[in-house]
């Protein structure tokens, strides 16, 4: 008996479960309807999507991408230590100038520079001060001591 009630209910269900969408062409427009239309219409299939599964990222990925990461920032690192690294051997070497041109200055009896036809020209005692000032200010600068 319950087998005989099961099976009619399975068969009442299955006209539903077979019934389509139409879609039909009319003079205003497509139509879509549970019934075939008169003339031009055509049966609409559907599939029901799967839902996709949530993208977990294997370890080995993970260990990976963190690897990546350490490589990236060592990296970095020493970009930053060789930046450090040439802008105090530029100071160094300001410095080492800069000394060198203020021990000039202090040392020379007569300090001169050429003009535009080759010729020199000698700075007297005033300009002589303020040029071993302004050499001593750009020593002290780009030196440590």
């Amino acid at each position: 008996m319950k087998q005989t009630l099961l099976l009619a209910a399975l068969l009442s269900i299955s006209p539903l479960a077979s019934a389509g969408v139409f879609k039909c062409e009319t003079p205003a427009g497509f139509v879509y309807s549970e019934q075939p239309c008169a003339g031009n219409s055509r049966q609409l299939d559907f599939h029901p999507v799967k839902p996709s599964e949530p993208v977990v990222a294997p370890d080995k990925t993970m260990q990976q991408l963190e690897q990546q990461s350490a490589a990236q920032k060592k990296s970095r690192e020493a970009m930053e230590k060789s930046a450090a690294d040439n802008a105090a051997a530029a100071r160094k070497s300001r410095c080492a100038a800069a000394r060198q041109r203020l021990d000039i200055y202090q040392r020379q009896v007569r300090v001169y520079s050429q003009n535009e036809n080759g010729e020199r020209t000698y700075v007297d005692d005033n300009a002589r001060a303020a040029i071993i000032e302004n050499a001593r200010k750009e020593a002290e600068s780009n030196c440590d001591s």
